[in-house]
């Protein structure tokens, strides 16, 4: 077997993979809490009710706008 391709089969064993582990580790971490702290912070039930909180973080601000829009959508058919 060439060394690339040995080298790139055992990868995710070396340190050099160890960068993409951590940052896909904090990531998800981070999105975790987020879905948590979501689960307590839902506006009520009211129709008129239209506050949504705010997303913690930069990357989550489309995944929250999403979510702002599916959860109005639910509560109005509800």
């Amino acid at each position: 077997m060439p060394f690339v391709q040995t080298r790139k089969e055992y990868k995710k064993y070396f340190r050099s993979g160890a960068s993409a582990n951590i940052t896909t580790f904090i990531y998800q971490s981070l999105v975790q809490k987020f879905l948590l702290a979501l689960k307590n912070n839902l506006p009520s039930m009211t129709v008129t009710d239209h506050t949504w909180p705010a997303a913690p973080y930069k990357f989550l601000t489309n995944a929250n706008q999403e979510l702002k829009k599916i959860f109005h959508h639910w509560r109005v058919r509800d």
